[in-house]
């Protein structure tokens, strides 16, 4: 389940709306994660949006992405570089 926070604006080339705080996050193979949150929207009026989650670095959710991560097929996981 996510519980998304509030609302924001950003720059650049899309506009990004920014949680206010960390999300809960409860993931059916990792477990709760409390994540950060942007969503970015393409500036067009496309429609168009990608929504970018986080977690502190060095904290239990950033583990957990971590194994998510090494579950991805491939030999770079989507060019995430190789952990020796």
């Amino acid at each position: 389940m996510y519980r998304p926070g509030g609302g924001g604006a950003g720059g650049g080339g899309a506009a990004a709306r920014d949680a206010c705080g960390p999300v809960t996050f409860d993931h059916p193979v990792a477990g709760r994660m409390e994540l950060s949150v942007v969503t970015l929207e393409h500036r067009s009026g496309s429609g168009e949006r990608a929504v970018v989650f986080s977690a502190e670095a060095g904290s239990p959710s950033e583990q957990a992405l971590a194994r998510l991560l090494s579950l991805l097929p491939g030999p770079t996981r989507c060019g995430a570089p190789e952990s020796g």
